[in-house]
């Protein structure tokens, strides 16, 4: 007997995913199935969206650590490196204390390595802070502000950090400094009619966008007639996408501004071809302006139509052209931070979930095979594999349909556990955030959000706090917590990196421990492999299917 769930799954499946419902669920080999799958997709859409195949983790470590040594001259990834570390230190102990820079009073001194990085960055057109989360990139700019006496600031961020991080930031290091406007949350000609208020009324004055709006008509025009002192790329990785159309906006602005900064904690979080519009956008004179000629100097292609990364090649070069305009710091060199635990808890879906993940599984090999998957509907089929080990599928009106609570069910025994201490859950999908708050509900526990919906990170203060993750990877401190729940995970190596060091940051007082709730047998676990060794995901799914 059916149930009413499998009876309306089953009359929409084709309507849904687009297959049948005819083969019967089996469990064996469905882990190597997936990641056949995976692989083809994800080749697939390499080739259209992405600059380059993905690196692993020891070919981002040598290529950003300062204690990487340099190439050995062979086809190998490169080791980057500045030539010295920064120091070690901690701010002198007591009460607030404050310092002059020309004649700003700053609250505090800075720490020893943000001095040496002022120093690195003021005497060069551009630069790049590749310095890690929580070892105070901002306060590098404030202090360039003041040194500097500049008047006119643009600073360009992801949207969630506009208004959450800059304006407290100059308020905290240099009260009364300049006037900080964020832009966000109207149209974009209101927006820029509010800037040019600002920069018309005399006072100095920082100028905070978002990158997804920067370009747009009229602000877009308009910002790229002004005079500005300084641009500022705050998580500059976000224009990494060479043909991104903000990435080459910033690359034409930056001609019309004398000083440009960059500010990254990952600046090649998926491959050394990562930096290349960065780059573009600070000097065009390291690498040049032609992204092709970029690929083909430093790497190797092959693979499928030659479309590829292979290998890399002039690794002392790429190095040193880097380093040549990057100052970077590490955490572990810096900050004295608590340990750090991660552990994963696995969850079996249920048959009616299992079913129609393994039909999902079946029509898109067959399908892919067969030629019949274009770019736009491959990355829906993937997302919506995640989908079902969430425990929905969603309708074509867009309406989300329940059909398992195996995850749910983890996440209600885990907040038991842990009880009302704050906790952070990550999510990927916006109905997890509804799951995340029913449960905590259940659990009677309060529950809050930070979504592109809901911003409620000032209201928590105990309980739950659900953070769909491209949200929350970027300018949040959720150092009241210790435990992050990853509910559901998605693609982005950086993403994960960045959404992890929002707990374990200055701040933080105890041990922290992510927990990842995982569907045995499903995509999730293929996921997880590919973050904890800290490889993206294309990379490590393209590797097991080669074995």
């Amino acid at each position: 007997m059916k149930t009413p769930t499998q009876q309306l799954l089953e009359a929409n499946a084709t309507r849904i995913f687009g297959i049948s419902c005819s083969t019967p669920w089996s469990g064996s080999g469905l882990l190597a199935r997936w990641s056949k799958i995976a692989a083809m997709t994800l080749a697939y859409l390499g080739e259209h969206f992405t600059s380059g195949p993905a690196t692993s983790a020891s070919t981002l470590e040598n290529i950003t650590s300062p204690r990487s040594g340099a190439g050995n001259g062979n086809n190998q990834v490169p080791r980057l490196r500045r030539g010295r570390q920064p120091h070690h230190s901690e701010r002198p102990p007591g009460l607030l204390q404050e310092m002059r820079l020309g004649q700003i009073k700053l609250v505090n001194p800075p720490w020893p390595h943000q001095t040496e990085a002022l120093e690195f960055i003021s005497d060069k057109a551009g630069a790049m802070l590749a310095m890690d989360m929580g070892t105070g990139k901002s306060r590098v700019v404030v202090d360039l502000v003041a040194r500097n006496g500049y008047k006119k600031v643009l600073i360009l961020a992801p949207l969630s950090v506009v208004a959450n991080v800059w304006p407290g930031e100059f308020v905290k290091h240099a009260p009364g400094l300049l006037d900080v406007l964020p832009l966000a949350g109207k149209s974009t000609k209101a927006r820029q009619e509010a800037a040019a208020k600002a920069l018309g009324s005399g006072r100095p004055t920082a100028i905070v966008m978002n990158y997804d709006a920067i370009w747009r008509k009229p602000f877009g025009d308009w910002a790229m007639g002004q005079k500005w002192d300084l641009l500022v790329m705050d998580e500059s990785h976000r224009i990494k996408a060479p043909g991104g159309v903000a990435s080459r906006y910033c690359s034409r602005l930056s001609d019309r501004v004398g000083h440009r900064v960059a500010l990254t904690g990952t600046p090649m979080a998926h491959s050394p071809l990562d930096i290349y519009a960065q780059y573009r956008a600070l000097d065009k004179t390291i690498y040049g302006t032609s992204f092709t000629r970029f690929r083909a100097r430093y790497a190797i292609m092959g693979g499928f139509n030659r479309m590829q990364v292979v290998a890399y090649q002039r690794e002392t070069e790429l190095r040193n052209l880097f380093y040549s305009r990057a100052y970077r710091v590490e955490s572990d060199d810096v900050l004295d931070l608590p340990s750090t635990l991660s552990i994963n808890l696995m969850c079996e879906l249920g048959s009616e979930a299992r079913r129609l993940y393994a039909e999902m599984s079946n029509q898109f090999v067959a399908d892919l095979e067969g030629g019949q998957i274009t770019a736009a509907n491959a990355l829906s089929r993937l997302l919506r594999l995640q989908q079902i080990t969430s425990g929905y599928g969603r309708l074509e009106d867009g309406t989300d349909v329940e059909i398992d609570t195996a995850k749910a069910k983890v996440l209600e025994d885990t907040l038991t556990d842990i009880g009302r201490e704050p906790v952070v859950v990550f999510t990927r999908f916006v109905h997890d955030l509804d799951v995340v708050h029913r449960i905590a509900a259940k659990v009677g526990v309060p529950s809050y959000e930070v979504s592109g919906r809901r911003k409620d990170l000032s209201e928590w203060s105990q309980g739950v706090l659900a953070v769909q993750i491209q949200a929350g990877g970027l300018g949040l401190d959720l150092t009241l917590a210790r435990y992050a729940i990853y509910y559901s995970l998605g693609f982005s190596l950086g993403d994960y990196s960045q959404s992890m060091a929002r707990l374990h940051r200055p701040g933080q007082s105890h041990p922290v421990e992510y927990i990842h709730i995982l569907a045995s047998g499903t995509v999730d676990e293929t996921v997880m492999e590919a973050l904890a060794r800290r490889e993206a995901v294309i990379d490590h799914i393209l590797k097991e299917v080669g074995k």
